[in-house]
């Protein structure tokens, strides 16, 4: 998690690219 703390924006889209299992996180990116 300490990833996500370094880039909570940019890590997000890139987690979802990854993992598109997060749709909550898909609304904070849009």
């Amino acid at each position: 998690m300490a990833k996500m703390s370094k880039g909570t924006r940019a890590g997000t889209r890139y987690k979802l690219q990854r993992k598109p299992r997060s749709r909550g996180l898909t609304k904070i990116t849009m």
